[in-house]
C-alpha cells in the first residue's frame, strides 16, 4: 500500500485569526494534494497534464470533508492522496491529513469528471491522471473509503491504522519536503525531486513487504497470466482490427449484435462497421452502453487469438469488467453467457445509476 504524499504548513490564510483552521481548510487540503499530484512530472518525467489540459475540462463533484482534529498557525501536517473509485469517465481521489504528532486532522475525498472542452461530451480518464493506478490504489476499495468516511466514529480507524498515523509523522519529520510516493514502510518509492535520478520506477517494488517482490522477481520458474482490461479500455480500432482479422470470429459478434439489439435496441455491428472516426462516435453517442460489450469482446477475442497461436498461460486474470472476460477465457462460462452478463450488468448499473440520483445527499461538517 503506497500513498502519494506531501507536507504541509498552516499559514495565516488557513487560520480563523490566529486561532484554529477554518473547516473550508479542509478543502485546500484536498486541493493541494490533488494539483502537486496533477502537475508533477510523472514517474518517467514527462508533463502529461500539458497536451490533455488543451482538450480537458476536469469538473471537480461528490465533493466530502470531515473535520477531525485542529490545527494551528504554523503546525505542519502531511496530506495522503489515494486512488478511489474509477469509472470510463471519472476517478475518485481520497485524501487523509495526519498532523505531525500523529493525529488524524480530516478526510474526505472528491470525484473528478473528465468533459472534452469544445463538445462538452465525457472523455475517457486521460494519462495524466490514470498514470498511477496501481500505485497508489485505495486499499479500503468499492465503496469503503467513501463508506467509513462519512460514518465517522469508530469507523475512522480503518482509515487511519497506527500505520499510515506514523507515515503522516514521517512526511512532517523527514528530509524530504516535495511530493512524494511513499509505502506504509515509510520507504519513498519516488519523488518529484529526484526525478532524474529516479525516472525508471520499478512497479515490482510497489509493495509493504519487499521479501515477497524479490521472491516473486528472482524466480527460476515464471509463470504467464492474461489479465483482460476493464473499464475505459474500449479503442475502436481493436475491435475493428479483430473483426477484420479472424473470420472465425464473425458468428461471435452476430451474437453480440443480436443481444445488444435485444437489451438496448441498438445493434453493435455498425459501431464495428464505421467507416469514419466522425460516424462511429455518432453511433457510440446514440447507445454508450455499447462500448461495454466491446471490451468484453476485445478482451475475450483477443486472448482467444494469443492462445490459439500457441502461448500456453498459467492463469486468466479481469479488472472489473473484465472479470467476466477472464471467466469466458478459462472456460468457466460461455461466451453468449458472457455476453448476457455484461448486458444485464449494464441494465443493472443503470438502474443504480438513477437510484443513486434520486437519493443523493450531501454532508458537509
Amino acid at each position: 500500500m503506497s500513498f502519494f504524499t506531501i507536507p504541509y504548513q498552516i499559514h495565516f490564510e488557513d487560520t480563523m485569526a490566529y486561532g484554529s483552521h477554518h473547516y473550508l481548510t479542509n478543502f485546500r487540503f484536498q486541493c493541494a494534494a490533488r494539483e502537486a499530484f496533477y502537475f508533477g512530472p510523472g514517474l518517467d518525467g514527462k508533463n502529461r497534464w500539458r497536451d490533455d489540459l488543451e482538450n480537458l475540462v476536469m469538473l471537480t463533484y461528490e465533493g466530502y470533508s470531515r473535520n477531525l482534529a485542529p490545527v494551528r498557525l504554523g503546525d505542519k501536517l502531511a496530506l495522503l492522496l489515494t486512488y478511489g473509485e474509477v469509472t470510463r469517465s471519472s476517478l475518485q481521489l481520497c485524501v487523509r491529513a495526519v498532523k505531525e504528532d500523529g493525529t488524524p486532522v480530516t478526510v474526505g475525498f472528491q470525484r473528478i469528471l473528465c468533459v472534452e472542452k469544445d463538445t462538452k461530451e465525457f472523455l475517457v480518464v486521460p494519462e495524466s491522471l490514470a498514470q498511477y493506478y496501481g500505485v497508489i490504489d485505495e486499499p479500503l476499495t468499492g465503496a469503503g473509503f467513501v463508506a467509513a468516511a462519512l460514518e465517522g466514529g469508530s469507523a475512522l480507524k480503518k482509515l487511519f491504522t497506527a500505520e499510515v498515523c506514523a507515515l503522516g509523522k514521517l512526511v512532517t519529520t523527514g528530509k524530504n519536503h516535495g511530493a512524494a510516493f511513499i509505502n506504509l514502510s515509510g520507504e519513498t518509492i519516488f519523488d518529484f525531486d529526484n526525478i532524474e535520478r529516479k525516472a525508471t520506477l520499478d512497479l515490482g517494488n510497489i509493495q509493504t513487504d519487499k521479501s515477497t517482490t524479490k521472491s516473486l522477481l528472482n524466480t527460476s520458474n515464471p509463470r504467464t497470466a492474461l489479465v483482460l482490461p476493464g473499464q475505459g479500455s474500449y479503442q475502436r480500432d481493436t475491435i475493428r482490427s479483430i473483426y477484420e482479422t479472424y473470420p472465425e470470429f464473425h458468428e461471435t459478434f452476430a451474437d453480440a449484435d443480436r443481444l445488444a439489439l435485444k437489451h438496448f435496441g441498438y445493434a453493435f455491428l455498425p459501431l464495428v462497421m464505421a467507416k469514419t472516426d466522425a460516424e462511429h462516435d455518432n453511433l457510440l453517442k446514440q447507445c454508450p452502453n455499447l462500448d461495454q460489450i466491446g471490451i468484453y469482446l476485445s478482451g475475450v477475442l483477443t486472448a482467444q487469438a494469443v492462445l490459439n497461436s500457441g502461448l500456453q498461460v498459467d492463469g486468466v486474470l479481469g479488472h472489473s469488467v473484465g472479470e467476466i472476460g477472464a471467466l469466458t477465457v478459462s472456460g468457466a462460462i460461455s461466451m453468449e453467457a458472457g455476453l448476457e452478463i455484461i448486458c444485464r450488468r449494464i441494465i443493472a448499473l443503470q438502474g443504480l445509476a438513477i437510484h443513486r440520483r434520486r437519493h443523493r445527499c450531501y454532508r458537509w461538517n
